[in-house]
């Protein structure tokens, strides 16, 4: 439509809120946009008491689309200064690394929530900060065999709690030796170190925690006496929303440091951002009608990662082993902050239906920010009934194709066809189907497309994925074989799987851009997947 098309009214938004306000707004593209970020609305003038008046809204203005955003929005007499704090950023905000496509196989995602030798999620360390027993677990990362009568004679002297209060500790290190044993000093060894939440067995919590902490009032105070804490965190305990202010940040950073400098790569959960009420030491502040207006902590999270960055750069240069940064994002990506790792792990949300292209272009593909795309669970869904009662081989193929279409990390039997033909290696091209200028068409959008293209060779390679449940669908490419590079007089299309051609030769006519040529092809079954493969002659 036109005029205002969204005013922030339908976001889904903590009861927290007083209005209408939304923290972060991001508009573009796969390969551009723009991103609008504040906290809250502080310096602001605006409606209270739950107001339904608009903060901000998108006009469609026919040839542009304009965020509007009100930094008032009631009458008002300006009476004295006031500081407004809001940011812009665009995106990309950084550039995949040339080798990506090479690299992304090796990024390990999912893994068991807790540091090696840890107790609990928010645990950053091993146990009793005893990083002995780090060493002694990374010793196998170079083939040494696990030391089974080290860790069971630690196990009897210290006693460590079970993990999570389920997990024997002796048969976690176990785990996580043989982890570091299976991928070896080649690829990265990945330790789940920070869960953005304060672990309130630490000593650190009962020093820090109104420094730390994103709720209000003495209530959320944690009083226990730290004579009764021992070391810390020999304890299980809850994890505390924080508001990464700058002496938890130099906290994180030192436990990030041990973790670095052992080679290990680090994985962070949980990493969106968080809404505080805390009014000392976020800008969470108390409106006119005396109830407090939260705040999203944007601004000393993008400060905290930004400088986890620069360590990992600086011990990039130090350690031999390849060290990457994979956050899970939760189903959020902000700009600000998620631009600070190498990888992005997608999806903790269930969805019955594959995750739409558009979602997927949004979110997922790693484009904005210049990170590895993953994904922690199907992109075709989970508790799809129908997607269930195919064939385990069917729905395997059905997942592979969403995420290749999208250059999603992935696995399984038809990525062999991709690598042997190239994939990510010099000279061969890669072409999305939301480039400006496409160099395969298909008459139904439910259909999306990769392709490969090896034009020294006269080849290339079609990847389709439908997101139509429907059993057969008929859709006509439309090549342009100028764009790819395919320069001969003619085209055979044959099917890369089984080796038989399709529908005879096509004729390219002339080798401009501008040159086309179609042919109908069938997709068979539900979000149904198939590669072509394209010859010139």
């Amino acid at each position: 439509g036109k005029g205002v098309v969204w005013d922030g009214s339908t976001v889904a938004r903590s009861s927290l809120w007083r209005n209408l306000f939304v923290p972060y707004i991001w508009l573009g593209a796969e390969e551009r946009g723009l991103s609008f970020f504040a906290e809250n609305d502080k310096g602001w003038v605006t409606e209270k008491g739950k107001s339904k008046k608009p903060v901000v809204e998108l006009m469609d203005e026919g040839e542009k689309i304009t965020l509007k955003v009100y930094l008032i929005n009631r009458p008002v007499t300006l009476t004295e200064e006031r500081k407004i704090t809001f940011g812009l950023q665009a995106s990309p905000t950084k550039p995949l690394r040339e080798d990506w496509r090479i690299k992304i196989k090796d990024i390990p995602g999912g893994l068991a929530v807790v540091p090696f030798g840890g107790l609990s999620c928010p645990s950053q360390g091993p146990f009793a900060d005893d990083w002995t027993i780090v060493d002694k677990i990374i010793e196998c990362r170079s083939g040494k065999p696990f030391d089974t009568q080290w860790f069971k004679d630690y196990a009897d002297k210290y006693k460590p709690p079970l993990v999570h209060g389920t997990w024997d500790w002796l048969n976690s290190v176990q785990h996580f030796a043989g982890r570091a044993a299976s991928v070896g000093l080649t690829k990265p060894l990945t330790v789940y170190q920070e869960e953005m939440a304060a672990a309130m067995t630490r000593p650190e919590w009962y020093v820090f925690q109104d420094e730390w902490k994103i709720k209000d009032g003495p209530q959320e105070r944690m009083v226990k006496p730290l004579s009764e804490l021992g070391t810390g965190h020999r304890e299980l305990g809850g994890g505390a929303g924080i508001s990464f202010i700058k002496s938890y940040a130099d906290f994180g950073i030192w436990m990030a440091n041990e973790w670095l400098k052992r080679g290990v790569s680090l994985y962070w959960d949980n990493t969106y951002c968080k809404l505080s009420t805390n009014t000392r030491t976020t800008a969470a502040y108390v409106g006119e009608d005396g109830q407090i207006q939260p705040c999203l902590v944007i601004w000393n999270q993008r400060e905290y990662q930004k400088r986890v960055w620069h360590l990992l750069q600086e011990w990039r240069r130090k350690r031999p082993e390849p060290l990457e940064w994979v956050i899970h994002m939760t189903n959020t990506l902000m700009l600000p902050v998620h631009t600070w790792a190498t990888a992005n792990l997608d999806h903790e949300l269930g969805s019955s239906q594959p995750f739409s292209p558009e979602w997927l272009r949004t979110e997922t593909i790693g484009r904005q920010v210049g990170n590895y795309p993953l994904s922690l669970y199907p992109v075709s869904g989970r508790g799809n009934k129908m997607l269930e009662a195919l064939p385990k081989e069917q729905q395997e193929k059905i997942e592979w194709g969403m995420r290749a279409v999208h250059e999603i990390q992935r696995s399984g039997p038809l990525e062999k066809i991709l690598t042997d033909f190239g994939y990510g290696q010099p000279g061969v091209f890669i072409h999305n189907y939301w480039e400006e200028e496409p160099v395969v068409e298909i008459d139904q959008p439910v259909v999306k497309w990769l392709v490969l293209s090896r034009p020294e060779r006269k080849e290339a390679l079609v990847v389709l994925a439908s997101w139509s449940e429907e059993k057969t669908l008929w859709p006509e490419i439309t090549f342009y074989p100028g764009r790819l590079g395919l320069t001969g007089k003619s085209i055979t299309v044959s099917d890369a799987e089984k080796d038989i051609q399709l529908g005879g030769l096509i004729s390219s006519g002339e080798p401009s851009r501008a040159a086309r040529s179609s042919l109908r092809v069938e997709l068979s079954g539900p979000w149904a997947v198939r590669i072509l493969r394209v010859q010139s002659q």
